[in-house]
């Protein structure tokens, strides 16, 4: 349609919401095609509200220049309560209920908080976490990330789980979920950089030139303390600056973007590489890079959903060859068959990782000498 007759198709909507909306009701355009209302009433009423609004919408022709278009719309309930965060992490909530609906191919989702669950015994994973960092019974697995281009770089990524009083493994979701509500997170990280930095002096230690990805949370990104204690803490190991790659996702960049920009500069001065995971869902993510130096991007798995689809595909490659341009080596992870290894092989992928070539295992014992 182009931008203008796009522009003209939003204003017309936008209309047609003021319409649909009580007087006493905050409405906003919130991004390219997403609104945001705060409506007045209980979760009940907002439900049978959006209802109303999708039908309505739905059911409209919308008239931009030469052009006649009907829309779709998801809308994503949060309800505001006295529990509530009152900042970003609403809207987030609302989105992620949104997003939830469109892809159960749903008119309204509503977001339901994480239960904090227990076992047999009524011990909440909160409480079980804690136990765990206090008395050092988190679990690290290892989970291989593998070349398509032929190097044999020996790459892992760190991922963390806890073994509830049943023995088995609690799911990172509900482990990291129950952390940041518990501002556990700092503490999660610093545990882990400890405990993979003993593993892996070990690697060194019998020849192998292991490399690790770490994940750090938003909380180590601004805790000023973060850095001292980690330059004692590597000095000591004596291992190699360039053998930890420190790995962070777009969304925590974006959110702290002045503080992120500070702490990879002095990653970078300990001549430590940087990665960015979850990376292409902002709105112009190549923008980030303007403003930090980092190795790798390890892509949003939404990008490799429907590769068999010619647009999603191409998509993919422009990503990747944007990303050479900028000389920064593409991960790609939740590789989960073999038809699209040749797809992403093609189109330039330099490095992938999944359940399908190896899933997550407390050893670092996989052989990349059979990817060559």
């Amino acid at each position: 349609m182009g931008i203008g007759n796009s522009d003209l198709l939003l204003a017309d909507l936008a209309l047609q919401l003021k319409g649909l909306v009580e007087d006493n009701s905050t409405l906003s355009r919130f991004s390219e095609d997403v609104f945001t209302v705060i409506l007045p009433g209980n979760e009940e009423d907002a439900s049978k509200n959006a209802s109303k609004i999708i039908k309505t919408l739905e059911d409209h022709i919308f008239d931009a220049g030469e052009h006649s278009k009907q829309l779709t719309v998801c809308i994503g309930l949060a309800v505001i309560n006295e529990n509530a965060p009152l900042d970003d992490e609403l809207i987030s909530r609302a989105h992620s209920a949104m997003e939830e609906a469109r892809k159960n191919e749903k008119g309204v989702g509503i977001y339901s908080p994480p239960e904090i669950i227990e076992n047999e015994e009524g011990t909440s994973i909160l409480d079980q976490l804690e136990e765990s960092l206090n008395e050092n019974k988190l679990v690290p697995l290892y989970q291989p990330i593998i070349s398509l281009r032929g190097e044999s770089t020996e790459l892992y990524e760190v991922l963390i789980r806890m073994r509830d009083t049943g023995g088995e493994l609690v799911t990172a979701g509900q482990l990291l979920a129950e952390a940041e509500k518990a501002g556990l997170s700092g503490k999660i990280d610093r545990w882990v950089v400890l405990r993979a930095i003993k593993d892996l002096s070990k690697q060194h230690e019998q020849g192998k030139k292991t490399r690790l990805f770490i994940n750090l949370t938003r909380a180590s990104i601004e805790d000023k303390t973060f850095l001292p204690w980690l330059s004692v803490a590597f000095k000591a190991s004596r291992l190699p600056a360039d053998s930890i790659i420190w790995q962070m996702t777009e969304n925590d960049i974006n959110s702290t973007l002045k503080d992120a920009k500070q702490f990879t500069k002095s990653l970078e001065e300990i001549h430590c590489q940087v990665s960015i995971n979850r990376f292409g869902c902002a709105l112009n993510p190549f923008s980030t890079l303007k403003h930090l130096n980092v190795t790798y991007l390890k892509l949003d798995p939404s990008f490799i959903e429907e590769l068999s689809n010619e647009e999603n595909k191409e998509a993919l490659k422009e990503i990747i060859t944007t990303s050479h341009a900028q000389g920064k080596l593409v991960i790609i992870p939740f590789v989960e068959n073999a038809a699209i290894l040749s797809t992403l092989w093609q189109i330039g992928t330099n490095f992938v990782q999944g359940h399908y070539l190896q899933p997550p295992m407390e050893e670092m014992n996989y052989d990349f000498s059979d990817n060559e």
